[in-house]
């Protein structure tokens, strides 16, 4: 392993690796000699960025469950692969690394197949760590495709994730049927098992397999992974490196800036992301390898990981630009650069695009050579119609005979003795035609699907021409969502194709031969029956070349009516009405038949239960456009439409992703028809509604058990034992400190959510009170019991004698909570869950006197109570109206909570003691300054710098520092006598101060820092009307600099409601148990805000 040296090549806090090509030129191509000079594989880049850049962010991993990301550095990472090296060796009888004893070893490869995420990113490092060959099989095939590949490249051992699993059983059985071998198929371990271990690989099997960079067997990748047939392709090292060269970036320019890829990581575009990151540090997110993206899951990646670009497919572009709202849109004008790849991406799409701002990148590349285009920040001359062609690849341009004015492309891989002829016809640009081209289509019989997937059709056609009824066959789809075919019948067959009848008979009689035919592709490629087109070889006959050949486009140019026709009607044609969705047995059935037969399961041998994920049962993403379209098109016959108080979009598929989701919202569609007027807010409260009936019937089912565990024994205890969720946030920290700090409490258990990586709680707590300027004393630790919980399994994952230590606390405070204004209220499900736990926990406390529960909720909860009741002040109560929330999830969540709790209460007669605590807006402490620069308010000022000018803002505020505000909440909790009345309480503070007056002091602190002394002479920042604002928010990209982008849904809408004195909590209740409170003033004064701007300078959130 090298030692790496600090280097001179340090930009944006990132030091780069010595990249750097050999000077002699005619090193490049050579299969002889490596063109790097220093690094010599991605290894080398692992430990170059494990030595030099340990901190830095790697990777972004979405998770599933909760879409939180897992961050990976390169020290990270680097742990990762030696910990993978050591599981390989256990899990891989007789695993061995390559030898050099005169002649070299080559030992058997090891295939991935397995969803994609950074793990399969970790596997591929380790084989190579170790010396053994990685065959990298899609996901996507076909277990006839698989067992191909097995064979053809004497694989052994298949790693294999639970995505994959069934696909990789049924091609183990087709090997052992032809008398082969058997292959081991082995459970690949997640990526927790990596990054969550304990202990150190211990250097088990650490790198003692020399790298060969031109070694044709180091990665062995496939051509089209949709086809019925495809070839391995081996590779060297260095082809992996030419990944990491890819990328034109002007000096200055900011590479580390993450960018969200949904490509997968067993194709080769999809390797272009992480290889940029190991080069140039360019930070990448990944959706969970459970995700079939689509708009609403890349619009939340893009935006949960504050990516500044995109790396993409046609078919996920379309998707997005179609996103209701616009939201995709402008999701993507924010972004330096958004790459498509693997297909051409739609005119009008990408028309639509471009005209709105987005800066659209056309990228290309082949498996045999490699990326051939490099990412760069579009500058205002690129046109997004040509691809920018690699000069560092030596790549040819050799003229086309039988096409004047076009090219091909030719190249040679790395370690190759033989060219390779890029099989597309290009066109080049007039204004740059060596360097830029546009494809005029494959120069082979590949069709390239909207997502990207290649399918070689002569199996499929040759299969359905040779039917004596059939004179050929052709397939179309090029660009579009699935395949059709144009089947020309024999001279002899009788049709007319404008007798209905007629055709529809052909088609019946030559439908088994389309069956057969449909064998020779994967299921994503296989032809329906509304997807043919009939031809008569004696009315209209197919064009065809002077050879005999059929003539693809011009064919595809005489058919171009029909062909839009028939993707027309395969949304409607053929699919039966849905039954009474009132009818819930009968729309499941409905359900399952169409999921089933979408998968190619037969529901009697393959029965899908109601409530598995069709997800994991490997739906794609063409699968799941089908039943969005069999779906709407069946909703169309029924007596529910487009528009009678719901809206029906793709997303719905993904957002409902069982037979019983998808069966209660049908159902819940349908019943939100009956003559409302706004059926957007009816289908918004009753959504809100269902999420508290659904979990009061899971507390009231908690009944037996309280039951059960009525007769225990209270255990006496001193003093006040406090469990709190939430700890390691901004007043969750406060609260920890003020509680340890009270004499009368002797424990704080503090509830934190499972971790994605391994971490010391009592670090984690630490780490929490430094972000907030916070020092605990020593011996005050001894009251602080940090506990990582696993919110939605029994008894939180915990073992049971830590779980009945929680059950001692008679007094709980659930502050958990994660601020995000821009998620849905069904995407809180999880927040509902962990709040069943919580109460779970109060109704089997073993305190003498039912134990005091105390939820947080918002002032947004109720912030359209003065509209919908003319009153200005919002009194101390519980809110049974969901339509007094402001629109938009988060408020709707904490509303939902509040409902759960007080009525759980109710259903267990008042075992527990619930408190709502409604908490207006909170600020940073009134000695340490701390104050989140997430949160919205220090937002709007980051952005005000950036933009340069704050919004004009009329009317008071309200604020409340966080020391202040944790006082007293526990006043609150611990006041000495029960509620008399509801149990509802008011966190704000009762002083209102007038905005303008804030916003002159502000204009004068966050006006940049001169680099001269003279502080005093600095200019205000400007204060303009706050709609001119708004408009510079929405048109500064840069995320980062102008983080109010990310809120302006909350700004445009709510905003003015929430944050300027048009709502108002009541505090009469709080005030009369907390001294706090009641001595509040104006505390929020030019000494608080200086040290709000003095942290944030020092934290480099500010200049």
């Amino acid at each position: 392993m090298a030692i790496w040296q600090a280097s001179d090549n340090k930009e944006h806090g990132f030091d780069r690796p010595p990249l750097d090509r050999k000077a002699t030129s005619e090193n490049q191509n050579s299969n002889k000699r490596s063109n790097f000079a220093t690094i010599h594989s991605l290894l080398d880049l692992v430990d170059f960025n494990a030595a030099r850049n340990p901190d830095h962010v790697f990777c972004l991993q979405e998770v599933k469950h909760d879409f939180d990301l897992h961050k990976l550095t390169f020290k990270g990472l680097a742990d990762a692969v030696e910990i993978c090296t050591a599981w390989l060796g256990h899990a891989i009888v007789g695993l061995a690394s390559s030898k050099r004893n005169g002649e070299r070893e080559k030992p058997t490869a090891v295939a991935l197949l397995m969803g994609s995420d950074i793990t399969l990113f970790i596997y591929i490092l380790s084989l190579m760590r170790i010396g053994i060959p990685v065959a990298l099989f899609s996901a996507r095939l076909s277990p006839s495709a698989i067992a191909h590949l097995i064979e053809a490249v004497n694989v052994k051992d298949v790693i294999i994730s639970s995505h994959t699993s069934r696909a990789a059983n049924e091609a183990s059985g087709i090997i052992q049927k032809k008398g082969l071998d058997a292959v081991s198929l082995i459970q690949s371990a997640p990526l927790e098992f990596f990054v969550n271990s304990q202990q150190p690989s211990n250097g088990y099997l650490r790198r003692d397999a020399p790298i060969y960079e031109l070694d044709r067997n180091a990665i062995i990748l496939h051509s089209s992974g949709s086809t019925g047939l495809p070839k391995p392709i081996f590779h060297a090292h260095e082809y992996l490196l030419n990944y990491a060269t890819c990328h034109q970036f002007l000096p200055g320019e900011d590479t580390t800036r993450v960018c969200t890829s949904t490509l997968p990581l067993f194709h080769g575009f999809g390797m272009l992301a992480p290889a940029l990151a190991l080069s140039i540090g360019k930070t990448f997110a990944l959706p969970s390898a459970s995700t079939v993206p689509n708009a609403e899951s890349t619009i939340r990646l893009l935006q949960n990981s504050t990516s500044t670009s995109l790396m993409t497919v046609p078919l996920i572009l379309d998707d997005i630009c179609h996103a209701p709202n616009q939201a995709g849109i402008k999701a993507l004008q924010r972004l330096d650069f958004v790459a498509c790849g693997g297909g051409p991406m739609k005119t009008a799409v990408a028309e639509e695009l471009s005209s709105k701002g987005v800066r659209l990148l056309n990228h290309c590349g082949a498996t045999e050579i490699g990326a051939l285009a490099p990412i760069f920040n579009p500058r205002p001359e690129y046109d997004w119609h040509y691809f920018v062609i690699r000069d560092d690849l030596n790549l040819r341009l050799e003229d086309v005979p039988e096409k004047p004015g076009c090219v091909k492309l030719v190249g040679r891989a790395p370690g190759w003795d033989e060219d390779f002829v890029v099989q597309d016809f290009l066109e080049p640009n007039p204004k740059a035609p060596r360097t830029q081209f546009r494809f005029l289509g494959r120069a082979d019989d590949l069709i390239v699907l909207a997502n990207g997937e290649k399918i070689r059709t002569t199996g499929l056609e040759a299969t359905v021409a040779s039917d004596p009824k059939v004179t050929d066959a052709i397939a179309f789809g090029e660009g579009r969502d699935h395949l059709g075919l144009i089947v020309e019948a024999a001279p002899e067959v009788e049709l007319d194709c404008s007798n209905t009848v007629q055709t529809e008979s052909f088609r019946e009689s030559i439908w088994p031969v389309v069956e057969k035919g449909n064998k020779e592709v994967d299921g994503h490629g296989a032809i329906s029956k509304d997807m043919i087109i009939e031809a008569s070889s004696v009315d209209r006959p197919l064009e065809r070349t002077a050879k005999g050949s059929l003539a693809r486009k011009e064919i595809y140019d005489s058919f171009t009516m029909k062909i839009e026709a028939v993707y027309s009607q395969t949304e409607s044609a053929n699919i039966e009405p849905l039954p009474d969705l009132q009818d819930t047995q009968e729309l499941e059935k409905y359900l399952r038949e169409a999921i089933s037969h979408i998968l190619g399961l037969t529901p009697e041998t393959s029965p899908i239960s109601i409530d598995e994920d069709i997800f994991e049962l490997g739906m794609n993403s063409l699968q799941a456009t089908r039943l969005y379209n069999v779906l709407k098109s069946a909703l169309q016959k029924t007596n529910v439409a487009e528009g009678d108080g719901y809206t029906f979009n793709k997303g719905f598929v993904y957002s409902h992703p069982t037979i019983s989701c998808q069966s209660r919202a049908l159902a819940s569609l349908a019943s939100d028809k009956g003559g409302m007027t706004n059926g957007t807010e009816q289908s918004r409260t009753k959504t809100m509604k269902k999420a508290v009936e659904k979990h009061l019937d899971a507390i009231a089912e908690m009944n037996v058990e309280v039951a059960c565990n009525g007769s225990q024994k209270p255990i006496e205890l001193e003093g006040k034992i406090v469990v709190l969720t939430g700890s390691t946030g901004n007043l969750g920290s406060s609260l920890v400190y003020k509680m340890a700090q009270d004499s009368e409490v002797s424990l704080i258990y503090c509830l934190n959510r499972q971790s994605t990586a391994p971490t010391d709680q009592h670090e984690r707590q630490q780490r929490a009170f430094d972000k907030a300027s916070i020092s605990l004393p020593t011996h005050l630790w001894s009251k602080v019991k940090p506990i990582e919980v696993k919110p939605q399994q029994p008894n939180f994952g915990l073992h049971p004698e830590v779980y009945s230590q929680l059950k001692q606390a008679s007094y709980i405070i659930h502050n958990a909570w994660p601020m995000d204004f821009n998620r849905a209220c069904v995407s809180f499900e999880t927040q509902f869950l962990y709040l069943d736990s919580i109460i779970q926990l109060a109704l089997r406390s073993t305190s003498p006197a039912p134990p005091r529960l105390v939820f947080t909720s918002s002032i947004a909860s109720v912030a359209r109570y003065p509209s919908k009741t003319g009153q200005s002040q919002v009194p101390e109560i519980p809110m049974d109206d969901p339509d007094v929330t402001a629109p938009f999830g988060y408020p709707e969540a904490k509303w939902v909570c509040e409902q759960i709790l007080l009525q759980g209460a109710k259903v267990h007669n008042a075992r527990f003691e619930p408190i709502i605590v409604r908490v207006g807006q909170l600020t940073g402490s009134t000695s340490g300054g701390s104050w989140s620069a997430t949160e919205h308010l220090p937002s709007m000022f980051k952005s005000s710098q950036t933009l340069g000018a704050l919004p004009d803002i009329s009317g008071t505020l309200s604020w409340i520092p966080l020391d202040l505000a944790a006082s007293s909440l526990l006043e609150i909790l611990f006041q000495p006598h029960r509620p008399t009345t509801s149990p509802v309480y008011h966190l704000e503070n009762p002083t209102r101060q007038p905005w303008p007056q804030m916003l002159a002091v502000l204009s004068r602190l966050l006006s940049p820092s001169p680099p001269a002394p003279e502080t005093e002479n600095k200019t205000p920042l400007p204060i303009i009307p706050f709609a001119t604002w708004l408009q510079k928010v929405r048109q500064e990209p840069d995320l980062d600099r102008n983080p109010a982008g990310r809120l302006l849904g909350f700004l445009e809408e709510s905003f003015g409601q929430l944050g300027t004195g048009g709502l108002v909590l009541g505090t009469e209740k709080a005030r009369g148990v907390s001294a706090v409170l009641r001595g509040l003033g104006g505390v929020v004064d030019e000494g608080c805000l200086e040290r709000y701007v003095e942290v944030w300078r020092r934290e480099g959130v500010m200049v």
